[in-house]
């Protein structure tokens, strides 16, 4: 087992990092700060993937998951399925955001005319 103990730390990560998108994306306004932050975690997400990947070509990482299969799906499908609600609350949030930014420019446009 030990020898699959760096691979099972990355997927940690991975999973870590994913949880903390969707805390990003729950707690945040969707102001410019909120976007660097989720911005960051998506790019440190991916450097952890790219590296899980790395150790998965390796002869350890095919013996993992040819040993592990069942656990590596159940992995994957979870992970599958925090993404799509993280991309589903990234969707709601940038379309609020449109919205909200329609709102301001008919208002501009009122004011605009009024003067």
């Amino acid at each position: 087992m030990q020898k699959y103990d760096e691979i099972l730390n990355f997927i940690s990560v991975v999973f870590d990092n994913t949880n903390r998108i969707a805390k990003a994306l729950n707690d945040g306004n969707f102001d410019l700060e909120d976007l660097e932050e989720i911005s960051n975690l998506y790019e440190e997400r991916e450097k952890n993937i790219l590296h899980l990947k790395s150790l998965l070509e390796t002869d350890i990482g095919k013996e993992f998951v040819a040993e592990k299969q069942d656990e590596w799906n159940e992995k994957i499908n979870l992970l599958v399925k925090m993404d799509s609600v993280n991309l589903e609350l990234l969707r709601k949030k940038t379309k609020e955001t449109g919205e909200k930014l329609k709102q301001l420019n008919k208002q501009k446009s009122v004011l605009i005319y009024s003067k």
